[in-house]
């Protein structure tokens, strides 16, 4: 069509309103009609130019689909998101003989089930979703955990194969499994195939998947692992190939290596945490293949400043009578204001968690559960309908239940460090917030109770509860004098 903007015939967007425009000028932001912020254009009417957020409520937005007849905003050709998904996926799953295949059926059903918007946007703009389609179609690609991951290249991740992954796992149409270990396991095969050395792939090989993954098996229990033991493993790794590329450098290999070398290693190199590589250093001595050597473990000791009390209810009011915060950012800041609880605790909690009666509403974090006050309780009952409205069937936890944290991707939840980012970006300090509602929950309650409702570790309530002394004697011979 003729862009109204810049006047050359070019493939346009919103050809259903009165102005349709090429790619080139969807970019140039304007003023919108509705909100007044200069923002991308999205649509263009009588009134004037709309941004994205607006032209969702705008009621020119809404026309009837030409082949459902439902009345919402089109997405192109005259057709809502659901029959221009539904048209543009089968149009990918059609086998090349053209006969109907029940388990093609079910992939597009379980795909616009989902999200008809994100399916379409991802089936447009990725390639690799558009051919992946293809290949299911004409059969040159099973539907198999083994061949989704067949088709990424080394350690890259495509996230449009990763988006069609999890909604066919929730759909049932594929088994539930650990992603965050099967990605472990696949960078850990392109880690070690990109090493030249022979001994030094057996030595990673070994220590990697005997030592470093056969040690997250035995902690997860069966259960699925976070997404930080994974990463934390990845740096381990990453450090050893790097010292072993070192001691290369020094002329050494690992059997001839003496403290010496170590303290040069931690002292002389400009890398980023030598101190990584000390879980294989202490596996190769182990293991025999070194003896004499050790990398001593790093002092880490982190004190944070506990919130000022005043910040700290202040923040709390915010977040329980404001409503320009999210649900589940209200919810989490509060989890960390009020009970001390750290965003990866938070981030794993399901709707499984909540208990709710006719009397009140309890949120249980260890054995024993925690009754809520209004109004937190009734934020987090909207927060289980949004997860109830989020998931579908199969969830990747050991409970079966929707997360209450939830991403795009059905059945994972938000990872630890995305929560921590986005309490930030509303002006809390998990960590310092955490401290200063550890210390007040100490000087009211003994450190059991504190262990039964928080689950945290029994010395831990017991360091918790002699920090709240200290700081109540201090604060005592402050008034004094």
């Amino acid at each position: 069509m003729t862009c109204t903007s810049c006047g050359n015939l070019r493939p346009c967007f919103h050809s259903t309103t009165d102005s349709p425009r090429c790619r080139a000028c969807l970019t140039t932001p304007e003023p919108c009609t509705d909100c007044g912020r200069t923002k991308r254009v999205v649509a263009r009417v009588a009134r004037g130019p709309f941004c994205e957020n607006c032209w969702e409520a705008a009621p020119e937005a809404r026309k009837p689909c030409e082949d459902c007849g439902k009345v919402e905003r089109l997405f192109h050709f005259g057709r809502c998101r659901r029959c221009a998904g539904e048209r543009h996926l089968r149009w990918l799953l059609t086998p090349p003989d053209g006969r109907p295949r029940p388990e093609l059926d079910q992939i597009a059903a379980a795909l616009l089930d989902h999200n008809p918007r994100r399916a379409l946007l991802y089936t447009r703009e990725s390639k690799e979703a558009a051919r992946l389609l293809n290949d299911l179609a004409s059969g040159a690609c099973a539907l198999s955990h083994e061949a989704l991951d067949a088709r990424s290249a080394g350690h890259r991740r495509d996230l449009a194969v990763d988006w069609f992954r999890s909604v066919l796992v929730a759909a049932g149409l594929l088994p539930v499994r650990d992603e965050y270990l099967a990605r472990l396991e696949r960078w850990i095969d392109y880690k070690t195939a990109a090493l030249d050395d022979p001994d030094h792939r057996q030595l990673i090989t070994a220590y990697a998947r005997w030592d470093r993954v056969a040690r997250i098996r035995r902690r997860a229990r069966g259960k699925p692992i976070a997404a930080s033991a994974a990463d934390i493993t990845q740096v381990q790794i990453s450090k050893a190939v790097l010292f072993l590329s070192w001691l290369i450098s020094q002329g050494e290999r690992l059997a001839t290596c003496r403290q010496e070398h170590i303290d040069l290693w931690l002292t002389s190199e400009p890398h980023q945490g030598p101190y990584a590589a000390g879980p294989f250093v202490a596996w190769a001595v182990r293991s025999k293949f070194a003896s004499g050597i050790s990398i001593p473990t790093r002092a880490h000791r982190v004190s944070y400043r506990p919130l000022d009390a005043d910040e700290r209810w202040k923040i709390a009011r915010q977040l329980l009578n404001g409503d320009s915060f999210e649900t589940k950012d209200r919810v989490a800041g509060l989890m960390v204001l009020l009970y001390g609880q750290t965003p990866a605790r938070t981030c794993r909690l399901t709707t499984a968690h909540v208990l709710h009666d006719e009397d009140s509403v309890a949120l249980r974090i260890n054995k024993t559960p925690l009754r809520l006050p209004p109004p937190l309780d009734a934020l987090v009952l909207q927060l289980v309908d949004i997860a109830h409205s989020h998931e579908h069937t199969v969830n990747s936890n050991e409970l079966n239940a929707p997360w209450l944290f939830p991403t795009q991707r059905p059945g994972r939840a938000l990872t630890s460090s995305r929560l921590a980012t986005r309490l930030r970006n509303i002006g809390l300090p998990s960590e310092a917030g955490r401290c200063a509602a550890l210390l007040d929950l100490c000087t009211q309650m003994p450190p059991a109770v504190l262990q039964r409702l928080l689950g945290i570790s029994p010395m831990a309530a017991e360091r918790w509860s002699a920090g709240a002394v200290r700081m109540a004697y201090a604060a005592e011979v402050a008034r004094r004098s």
